[in-house]
């Protein structure tokens, strides 16, 4: 019986999965295969699977991670994608606070190991973070170290922004820490193709340190949904008052006076916009430790509100 191969993409929040998904996903369509997609989020929204094709079979399982509290519901997705669908290959991408041997735990129970088999767990490492990663607390330390152990193939991002000699101590750090990890970058349709046949070693369940994303890391979401735009530099400057225990942002906003709604992404300080050619929900997940919930909300809705004014005032002089 032919075995489905199963690509489990690891890595930290903002690291860059969701975008080396999208190249996977257009080399399999190049190549006239049919894949199905899982996609994790810990929050109980899902701002990423906006980017998958809609003719992909997608999955979103949200409100936990995984590789703990929600890892049942992913045994079950996978036999429903088998048994529903006629698929070449399918692509898991783990939350960014994942441990990626639990979510390989979960592919390969007594229901799944003879229908599928794990190919690769493809861990993609933000070489910004890592440099400083002296900087966060231990906790998010061993975690990054436990994704980057166990990843069969490491994906390097974001090394244009460091100097050779720094990408060279990164690759010396993961090398240290797992000697036999295929390591690249992606920059080319080759690139990604050979990060989908290769295979360094063979993939199994090992002894691990536990990460859960709840239970050990104290990971948190938050959800707010805008009901105005607002003031760009404003929002900007806010930005740069958030603490660093704010790992990732992503949504979609828009700004006042700008007919445009963005997608919005940020990580390690960094905020990116990209324009978006349809309407969506204009919403922010926030994951993060010690999320001060209460003051997010409130802050962004004082910015909300002084935009409102304007609008009020803009509409009575027009009257």
């Amino acid at each position: 019986m032919r075995k489905i191969p199963i690509y489990i993409l690891s890595g930290f929040l903002g690291s860059g999965k969701t975008t080396l998904l999208k190249q996977f996903i257009q080399e399999e369509q190049r190549k006239n295969k049919q894949i199905g997609v899982i996609m994790n989020e810990v929050g109980e929204i899902s701002i990423d699977s906006n980017e998958v094709p809609a003719e992909t079979q997608l999955c979103e399982l949200l409100n936990g991670c995984i590789c703990c509290s929600i890892r049942g519901r992913l045994e079950t997705q996978l036999l429903s994608f088998i048994q529903e669908h006629s698929l070449d290959a399918i692509y898991i991408e783990c939350t960014g606070v994942a441990h990626p041997v639990e979510v390989l735990e979960a592919c390969v129970s007594p229901l799944l190991v003879h229908k599928t088999h794990v190919k690769n767990i493809i861990t993609v490492v933000d070489s910004l973070r890592w440099k400083d990663r002296m900087r966060m607390n231990l906790r998010m330390q061993k975690l990054l170290v436990e994704q980057v152990k166990y990843g069969t193939i490491i994906v390097l991002n974001k090394t244009e922004q460091l100097k050779i000699e720094e990408i060279q101590q990164v690759i010396e750090d993961i090398l240290h820490i797992n000697s036999d990890a295929y390591i690249r970058t992606v920059n080319s349709e080759g690139d990604i193709d050979a990060l989908l046949i290769n295979n360094t070693r063979h993939v199994t369940v090992q002894e691990h340190e536990t990460c859960h994303s709840q239970q050990d890391l104290h990971i948190k979401t938050l959800v707010y949904d805008f009901h105005y735009a607002v003031q760009k530099e404003a929002f900007e400057n806010w930005l740069s008052t958030l603490p660093s225990t704010i790992y990732r942002i992503k949504g979609y906003i828009q700004f006042y006076q700008d007919p445009n709604v963005y997608l919005f992404q940020y990580a390690y300080g960094i905020p990116d916009y990209i324009k978006q050619p349809t309407e969506f929900r204009k919403t922010l997940v926030f994951i993060g430790e010690q999320l001060q919930r209460d003051e997010i909300r409130k802050e962004l809705a004082q910015m909300e509100y002084i935009c409102s004014q304007f609008e009020r005032v803009h509409a009575s002089f027009n009257l």
